[in-house]
C-alpha cells in the first residue's frame, strides 16, 4: 500500500534517511508548537513504517516528504494521521448517539517549511492526497483539524472545498477549527 505520487510541482513519497536534515529542520521551524516527541523519532517511526504498512495492507499513515521536483529539495511533509476523539463537539460531524464517546477520523495533515510557504504547495500536495484517499482507499471522508489562529491552514482548507466547521468549545486546542470533505463519487 505504499504510495508515490506526483503532482505538476512535487513528488510525494515515503521519508528517506537521506532526508533527516531536512526533516530535522522542518520539524524545528513548523511543527515545534503542536508536537513535542524529538524528531529523530518521529523520522524514523515515519520512514520504517511506510513499508510495512504496505506489507500487513493497512493504511498508509504518517508523514510523506513533499519534494520539489525542479530542486529535488524535501520542502514540507503531508500525510495521513488516525484521529480519535470526541468529533461531535463538531455538530456537522455529529454521529447519533456519539455525543459522550469519542469516533474515528482520517486526518489529512500538511506543513511546508517557512521558506517555501504561500506558493500553494500546501494546497497541491493534500489535493494530491484527498484524491488519492477518495480513488484509491475509497474513504468516504477526510479531516483536517488546526487552531482558531491558524488562517494559513484555514485557507488550505477552503482552497480544497472543505466545509469549515468551528468546534464550540476551545479544547481540545488542536479541535478549534475542523475541515472535512467528503467523497462523492464512491465508485
Amino acid at each position: 500500500m505504499s504510495f508515490v505520487l506526483k503532482t505538476s510541482r512535487l513528488l510525494i513519497r515515503p521519508l528517506e534517511s537521506e532526508d533527516f536534515a531536512s526533516y530535522q529542520e522542518l520539524v524545528r521551524l513548523s511543527l515545534e508548537s503542536t508536537n513535542n516527541a524529538p524528531a529523530e523519532q518521529l523520522f524514523e517511526w515515519y520512514r520504517l513504517s511506510s513499508p510495512l504498512q504496505g506489507m500487513l495492507y493497512q493504511p498508509p499513515f504518517g508523514d510523506r516528504a513533499l519534494i520539489l521536483t525542479s530542486t529535488n529539495e524535501l520542502i514540507g511533509v503531508a500525510g495521513f494521521v488516525p484521529c480519535l476523539d470526541f468529533f461531535a463537539l463538531i455538530p456537522e460531524l455529529q454521529v447519533f448517539g456519539s455525543e459522550k464517546l469519542k469516533t474515528p477520523e482520517i486526518g489529512l495533515f500538511y506543513a511546508v517549511h517557512p521558506d517555501h510557504q504561500r506558493r500553494g504547495y500546501a494546497t497541491e500536495a493534500a489535493s494530491a492526497l484527498i484524491d488519492y484517499a477518495f480513488q484509491s482507499l475509497k474513504l468516504k471522508r477526510l479531516i483536517a483539524a488546526t487552531r482558531y489562529e491558524n488562517v494559513a491552514s484555514q485557507g488550505v482548507m477552503k482552497k480544497l472545498s472543505m466545509k469549515i466547521c468551528r468546534n464550540p468549545f476551545p479544547e481540545p486546542e488542536w479541535l478549534q477549527i475542523v475541515g472535512f470533505v467528503e467523497n462523492v463519487r464512491p465508485d
